[in-house]
């Protein structure tokens, strides 16, 4: 019954560290991307992280593309039509090719935008596209690894006090008097 606890104890602290690890996501593919329309990539930096965004953008066939990345503010003003802030040291407009990589300190979320440049109705813009991102928290005092290192170190301890090694069994069964067993009760 012992084993079964400290086993479930330590699968529960197991998924307490894996769950606070970083965010992190990866997309890559060919997109055609018709006239008038868009595609785009959501991404989420967690407070107190940062976010590191590495992507590259390339046009197989077709129309060149701007490429924006925005906060999810200007991502509302650029779905809705109306004019729209984005970070332009990390964006290209009519370009065939563009990648970039960089960290972004502040909380939110953040949209990758790749829009065709064609204006004609049977043109459209065919891009590969290969994207990462993670949310690594900050290095420094963190509420949530604190309390799971806490955590941690109970569990250990309470699983190395269970545990019985073979001397301790040894004398465990010297101190305990066992009844003869039949047939073995001497001459």
């Amino acid at each position: 019954m012992r084993r079964t606890g400290l086993i479930a104890a330590v699968l529960i602290v197991t998924l307490i560290m894996a769950s606070i690890t970083a965010l992190a996501g990866r997309e890559e593919g060919t997109r055609t991307i018709e006239v008038g329309e868009h595609a785009y990539l959501e991404m989420e930096n967690v407070d107190g992280s940062f976010l590191r965004v590495r992507y590259d953008v390339e046009v197989v066939d077709g129309a060149s593309v701007n490429v924006y990345f925005m906060d999810a503010d200007a991502f509302e003003d650029y779905e809705a039509g109306r004019d729209f802030d984005f970070f332009e040291v990390y964006s290209e407009e009519d370009t065939d090719a563009y990648d970039a990589s960089f960290v972004v300190d502040k909380e939110g979320k953040y949209y990758l935008v790749a829009e065709t440049t064609a204006t004609a109705a049977n043109e459209t813009s065919e891009i590969e596209f290969n994207i990462e991102w993670e949310s690594v928290y900050e290095p420094g005092f963190n509420w949530l690894w604190c309390i799971s290192s806490i955590i941690m170190v109970i569990v250990i301890t309470a699983a190395l006090a269970f545990m019985k090694t073979p001397d301790a069994i040894r004398e465990r069964q010297e101190e305990v008097e066992l009844p003869p067993v039949r047939g073995d009760e001497g001459p």
